[in-house]
């Protein structure tokens, strides 16, 4: 199954997203994919955007109707490129229910200035009756929300590295990508209240890395924000030894074997939650 785009978005099929205030819904055969490749049938909607947004995408079946397929949300780099990333990885779903995703729209990755997105279905699926595409917000334009997207970005890459080590059974890795997704979460508090600088480490629960002043601030605006046990989550998977990644040079004993399941997934999760928990403080802080 090829996962490349061929080609740039098709200027007919052009929603800016901009200007769209109310849901946007797609449906008929515009939901396929309008990219030249032979995965998908013709036609499809890109969404064109220059600023920085949460987005949510909702797959409706057939009522009454038992929908099953492959879909995904594809992000292209630029308009004049054939390169692309993924908003939401090909995702198998099935049910008689709504399936939502949600993501960030992000024209600051990569210094794009335009992105373009677009909703797509497979071919093989059944069922599907609409799609609908929600600007749920939108965030401040400026050089805080760059880099707190820019940490958000590269946490849930860490977040995704952490559950296929886990899927794969390299716990190691699992615990290793686990700790980064935390430690880069966190960080996001420090552009999240327009923090200019923060210091160079991997454990932020250390005495003086969040000022203060700034926990003071974090306290007194939010005040469900679980900040202590986000930080002693953290120090629970700083190991200076780094075990679960080189293993043991000296008993030339591999890393895949020290780390076991329970142990991954409970950083996996702990990850999770610490991604979640600093998400909804970015948006709360940075939307517009």
């Amino acid at each position: 199954m090829s996962m490349a785009a061929n080609y740039p978005p098709a200027p007919n099929k052009m929603v800016d997203f901009d200007q769209q205030v109310a849901p946007y819904t797609i449906d008929g055969g515009n939901f396929k994919s309008h990219n030249g490749d032979n995965t998908f049938d013709a036609n499809a909607i890109y969404f064109k955007y220059t600023k920085a947004y949460k987005v949510k995408v909702v797959f409706f079946p057939d009522p009454g109707e038992n929908f099953y397929g492959v879909v995904d949300i594809y992000r292209y780099t630029m308009i004049t490129a054939r390169t692309a990333n993924f908003d939401v990885r090909p995702t198998r779903i099935a049910g008689t229910n709504p399936v939502a995703f949600e993501f960030y729209a992000n024209p600051y990755y990569l210094d794009l200035q335009v992105g373009f997105f677009e909703p797509r279905v497979y071919k093989g699926s059944f069922h599907l009756a609409r799609i609908e595409v929600t600007k749920e917000l939108e965030f401040q334009h400026g050089d805080y929300t760059r880099y707190a997207l820019f940490l958000a970005r590269r946490a849930r890459d860490m977040l995704e590295l952490a559950r296929q080590g886990l899927f794969s059974g390299d716990y190691g890795l699992c615990m290793h990508f686990s700790r980064l997704s935390i430690e880069l979460s966190l960080k996001m508090i420090f552009p999240a209240f327009k923090e200019e600088s923060f210091q160079w480490v991997h454990d932020l629960s250390k005495r003086g890395v969040i000022p203060p002043k700034l926990r003071k601030q974090l306290h007194r605006e939010t005040t469900d924000f679980p900040l202590e046990r986000l930080l002693w989550l953290s120090q629970q998977h700083i190991r200076s030894d780094r075990t679960d990644f080189y293993g043991d040079p000296e008993s030339l004993y591999p890393a895949d074997m020290v780390v076991e399941h329970p142990e991954a997934l409970a950083a996996q999760e702990d990850a999770s939650f610490t991604h979640e928990k600093c998400m909804q403080l970015v948006e709360m802080k940075l939307k517009r």
